[in-house]
């Protein structure tokens, strides 16, 4: 089973990750962070704004299984207003595809339809004041991170199935063990 009870609140199930997945989520938290970071400096002014929305698109994603909509959530309002404020970077916009890919992946069958309301509001959001010179811009990459949360959404409801698929099977067989 993916998630368990917290011994100290009986209503909330949060995801079982291990130390390794943990470290490799820090990693790429941190790549991102560093990445959005260099890029940053084509900013000829870069300012606290700046800084500041860059560390939350990148922090996010080191907690993107344990707490997928929140940590998706977090990453595409900074992604909209670094786009709209301060800086339109290029590597900014893959942090928020991870963070799509995650949500659909890790996230509720209900909290990953949100995330992926989510993702269209950012897509939206994120072309208000980007110009771009292709007029079909934004519905190819709404289409793109569409395609980004789909392939984790039906990965994880395909093994959803099969695991209970094996778990009526196991109790089938018990069943007619005992008759």
């Amino acid at each position: 089973n993916r998630h368990k009870r917290h011994p100290h609140h009986r209503h909330r199930i949060y995801p079982v990750i291990s130390r390794r997945t943990l470290m490799l989520d820090v990693a790429i938290a941190t790549g991102m962070g560093v990445a959005m970071l260099l890029e940053l400096t084509l900013d000829p002014e870069p300012g606290f704004g700046s800084i500041a929305t860059t560390v939350l698109m990148a922090a996010p994603l080191a907690c993107r299984r344990r707490f997928p909509l929140s940590a998706h959530a977090v990453n595409s309002f900074a992604l909209v207003v670094q786009a709209n404020f301060f800086f339109v970077g290029g590597i900014y916009t893959y942090s928020n595809l991870i963070s799509t890919f995650s949500v659909g992946t890790y996230a509720t069958q209900k909290r990953s339809i949100a995330g992926l309301a989510t993702a269209m509001l950012a897509v939206a959001g994120y072309f208000l004041t980007v110009e771009t010179s292709i007029a079909a811009m934004p519905a190819i990459v709404a289409f793109l991170w569409t395609i980004a949360w789909g392939s984790g959404y039906s990965a994880t409801r395909r093994s959803e199935l099969v695991q209970e698929a094996q778990a009526r099977e196991a109790a089938q067989a018990v069943a007619e063990e005992r008759s």
